[in-house]
């Protein structure tokens, strides 16, 4: 039990706390949540948030020399973003930007208009949303809503444009849980497994390009126009893949050694570039 003394201390402290923490001005909360953000920079609520609370400070806070450098790296690579490559490594830099200064109305245009060059249409228009949060002017928020409409006609154009058949970029799109519910892969990743099978004649070829360094080898048990079985090579362990083919979308289960089975399905791209080198999760690839 507490002495009155004691008590009286512990009271005290707390009011202390609780009068500090009322009378915090926005901008050390927001130097506060700036430096949340740079733990989870994913995390879109506390970026709205950030913003909500920026766009009420006059003047409006500083943008610091790193986000700045961040900023001309991106503007100098998507200068040269002729394909996927450059255009995602452009993209990564106006993210960093925008995470250094949450509140950067530019960064966020240009972080969406590298995301759209890339083909990573749904961060593209969260971009945007973001962008749109920054309170820009009638005009400036005229032309982000038409861009927004514009990324929803290169969706409808990227399905629009991936020929039918089995031949072609397959992208892992969602995957079965343990509980039986299918999980899909955010749709701009980068990680996720991606096959391409090539026709030639009458006879067909398969290659993992995203394959995890460990896994060795992909060789191909039969195809025809609508389905594939495969197998898979790794250094501890091995599976057998047999995929059905429905429009475009692959259909498939894999058996591994050890008898457990996983069911996916894989959605037909028409572009895909590897952007990284081989790590932990495999090569980085970009489709679109």
């Amino acid at each position: 039990m507490k002495t009155p003394g004691k008590l009286i201390i512990f009271i005290c402290t707390f009011l202390a706390l609780a009068t500090n923490a009322h009378a915090q001005s926005p901008r050390e909360q927001l130097k506060q949540m700036v430096q949340q953000l740079q733990k989870t920079p994913n995390d879109n609520s506390l970026r709205e948030k950030i913003i909500k609370i920026a766009v009420t400070l006059k003047p409006a806070p500083e943008i610091s020399e790193e986000a700045r450098r961040s900023f001309i790296i991106g503007e100098a690579l998507f200068k040269q973003a002729k394909n996927l490559r450059p255009a995602y490594e452009a993209a990564n830099a106006f993210w960093t930007a925008t995470t250094l200064a949450p509140w950067w109305s530019n960064a966020y245009w240009n972080l969406a208009v590298a995301q759209q060059l890339a083909g990573q249409y749904v961060s593209a228009k969260e971009s945007l949303r973001l962008y749109l949060l920054t309170n820009p002017s009638a005009v400036d928020r005229r032309t982000a809503q038409d861009r927004l409409y514009a990324i929803d006609a290169d969706i409808i154009a990227a399905a629009s444009s991936v020929t039918g058949g089995i031949a072609g970029f397959w992208q892992r799109g969602s995957i079965k849980d343990t509980t039986g519910g299918w999980v899909n892969e955010y749709p701009d990743t980068v990680r996720a497994p991606v096959y391409e099978i090539q026709q030639t004649g009458s006879a067909y070829s398969i290659k993992c390009v995203t394959c995890e360094p460990e896994e060795k080898q992909t060789y191909l048990d039969s195809a025809d126009m609508n389905a594939i079985h495969f197998r898979t090579q790794a250094s501890t362990y091995n599976f057998k893949t047999g995929c059905k083919l429905s429009g475009v979308q692959l259909s498939c289960i894999s058996t591994f050694n050890d008898g457990a089975r996983q069911e996916e399905r894989y959605l037909k791209r028409g572009i895909c570039e590897i952007v990284g080198g081989p790590g932990i999760q495999g090569y980085f690839v970009l489709c679109k």
